[in-house]
């Protein structure tokens, strides 16, 4: 019975290397070695060696992570003043600009304030006109020093009065005019994030009206496991992603971490802060951190180009002689940016092969089933 090939790829995958290496590569070969010997290939193709020599190890390490308001670039806006909501102007999610009017608020301590403002100016004009009175007077020596005295101390009174009572129409943030409402505004550029005022509303002082936020910066704080905590260095580059935005990564920078461990889950917060002008980012979205570090001690590592398996096993190709390479079964260890820490089977001045490592590997492979290895 004649069998489809179809159901037999290795036989066709080894046939067609076979045609290649003797065929169209008669410049590759592998050493015949006996039982017990260790295989080595040779080849003239370009090959990139690496020495092998102890260097910190940069990596990264991922953690899970939120986006919170920073509070250095966060407000949160009340009345300075009881009464009444007599409008509300903006909704959340608003961008608004630094003096912007947010809400105004209505109340009976603002006629209370402006009579005030009143009175306290009628004193003041009065007390400044004796007073310049008087020093013509003193002049001409028409009147003694002492009235002088009095009219210039009763005069600085009046100034005394009318500016605090004018200070406290300001920090309330009326602009002076009887009747007129108080208006809430913005202290600076941001986003509005929340707000529950309705018109008619009752304030006080000690209600939170608006909160304020400027995203353009936002701060991301991970959670990061204590075992982790070593490779934590401010200034270290992270790379934020978000479900939101999937296939994108957000460039960040670590800042700093919290004082001490949250003694529930055994993790460290830490600050990060990422650029966010096109304000993507939102508070309290949940995002993974990739926060980049470099080993406090050197070892030996290779580029993750120079790994295969042999028999399931970790190996590179180490170079012999001149165009000749051996495999190295090796022990792996941490995971870095492009490259594996080695813990056994290299040593220092060893030449690895970082770019021809699944050619060499196929070569060999193939030497030794010819030769009945």
């Amino acid at each position: 019975m004649i069998q489809n090939n179809a159901q037999h790829p290795n036989v066709l995958s080894f046939l067609y290397v076979l045609i290649f290496l003797f065929f169209l590569a008669p410049s590759v070969r592998a050493s015949a070695v006996s039982p017990g010997e260790t295989e080595t290939v040779l080849t003239n193709k370009n090959v990139l060696l690496e020495t092998v020599e102890a260097t910190p190890l940069e990596g990264e390490f991922r953690v899970l992570a939120t986006i919170q308001q920073d509070p250095r670039r966060s407000a949160i806006i009340s009345s300075r003043i009881g009464g009444w909501v007599a409008s509300v102007n903006v909704l959340p999610g608003q961008i608004v600009s630094k003096g912007e009017t947010l809400a105004t608020v209505d109340s009976i301590q603002l006629r209370d304030e402006s009579n005030a403002v009143v009175q306290a100016r009628a004193t003041l004009n009065a007390a400044t006109e004796l007073y310049k009175r008087k020093q013509k007077m003193m002049a001409e020596e028409i009147i003694p020093r002492n009235e002088l005295t009095a009219a210039r101390l009763a005069w600085q009174q009046a100034k005394a009065e009318f500016d605090a009572v004018q200070g406290r129409q300001t920090l309330i943030g009326t602009n002076g005019k009887a009747g007129s409402p108080v208006a809430i505004t913005a202290p600076f550029n941001g986003t509005i994030l929340t707000t529950a005022l309705r018109r008619e509303q009752a304030v006080t002082p000690a209600d939170v009206l608006f909160t304020l936020s400027d995203l353009s910066t936002v701060l991301i704080v991970a959670s990061v496991p204590e075992s982790q905590v070593r490779f934590l260095n401010p200034g270290a580059q992270v790379r934020i992603q978000a479900s939101a935005w999937p296939g994108e990564s957000f460039s960040g920078q670590l800042v700093g971490s919290a004082g001490t461990l949250d003694p529930t889950s055994r993790t460290l917060p830490a600050h990060i802060t990422v650029n966010n002008q096109d304000a993507r980012l939102k508070p309290e979205m949940l995002v993974t951190a990739y926060i980049r570090y470099t080993s406090p001690e050197p070892v030996f590592s290779v580029p993750d180009s120079a790994l295969t398996l042999m028999d399931g096993k970790p190996a590179v190709f180490v170079a012999v002689a001149g165009k000749e390479y051996q495999p190295v079964s090796v022990t792996t260890g941490r995971k870095g940016t492009g490259r594996t820490e080695i813990t056994r089977g290299l040593k220092p001045g060893d030449r690895v092969v970082v770019n021809q490592t699944y050619d060499l590997k196929s070569r060999l492979l193939i030497a030794e089933t010819a030769g009945g290895h």
